[in-house]
């Protein structure tokens, strides 16, 4: 889908995905390394458990590519050529799992042709 570009109040604003939609946080998201959710904040209670700290980003600064689900992040990925690895930080349900393989084929489509759940 191309960009798409709107203006509101004399402001130039650019997007992607179609305006009409609920304003709800999709329940599960793919977030690239550096994503601007992680950096953006200091205090991230929010949407990260502190015992995940570690899984999502190291003492050095980096930050690992991830998914949040139900608002949470849950878990690390990475695609390698054509399989798509996930490492969650805890026990996925099924639901879960199945959440994260639909938007994976929705994100991906016939890049990945597996997804591993590392457990």
């Amino acid at each position: 889908m191309p960009l798409q570009r709107i203006i509101s109040d004399g402001t130039e604003y650019f997007y992607l995905n179609d305006l009409s939609g609920d304003g709800k946080i999709p329940d599960c998201l793919f977030l690239a390394g550096f994503d601007q959710l992680i950096l953006g904040y200091r205090n991230r209670s929010r949407f990260m458990e502190d015992k995940n700290k570690r899984n999502v980003t190291t003492n050095t600064g980096i930050v690992f590519p991830t998914i949040l689900l139900k608002g949470q992040l849950q878990a690390k990925w990475k695609k390698d050529k054509a399989k798509l690895l996930v490492t969650p930080f805890s026990t996925l349900s099924k639901r879960g799992k199945a959440l994260i393989t639909a938007k994976a084929k929705e994100l991906f489509g016939n890049e990945v042709k597996d997804i591993a759940f590392l457990d």
